[in-house]
């Protein structure tokens, strides 16, 4: 049976790596958290906030996320768009398409792996990421 109409929470932990231009890649450790309404079972909206810890970034994000359910799996693709904030420098504009698996341990539970590449718009180059974390998200 299928529930529309949730609000959920979703906390994440994980690694966002950086691309360094020919110099290798750079790892950090990130954790957040995204609140979000499912507004039917395969479309959501949801906002939220990522730090990554070596970085000294903030991630502010608005976006939507698709969901395929084949129970007890559940299939998703999202897209946002955010502020990426570091505490010192300037801040700047970029998008993060992603995917990911959700395995439903309960109707109000989920646990899943996670995927989003980030394009990180600056005045005269973009600066990729990429983020790979787990989830545990919660439903009211």
């Amino acid at each position: 049976m299928s529930q529309v109409g949730r609000l959920y929470l979703n906390t994440s932990f994980g690694s966002g790596f950086f691309d360094l231009q020919g110099a290798g890649h750079k790892t950090g450790f990130l954790y957040g958290f995204d609140l979000g309404y499912e507004i039917e079972e395969w479309l959501g909206i949801q906002g939220g906030y990522t730090y990554l810890y070596d970085r000294n970034m903030s991630i502010f994000s608005l976006g939507s996320s698709f969901a395929y359910p084949w129970h007890p799996f559940v299939y998703s693709l999202s897209v946002h768009a955010g502020v990426y904030a570091p505490e010192v420098g300037p801040k700047h504009f970029g998008l993060a398409p992603g995917a990911g698996i959700d395995i439903a341990v309960h109707d109000r539970i989920r646990i899943g792996l996670n995927y989003k590449r980030d394009f990180i718009f600056s005045d005269n180059r973009t600066t990729d990421m990429n983020r790979v974390y787990a989830g545990l998200k919660f439903y009211f």
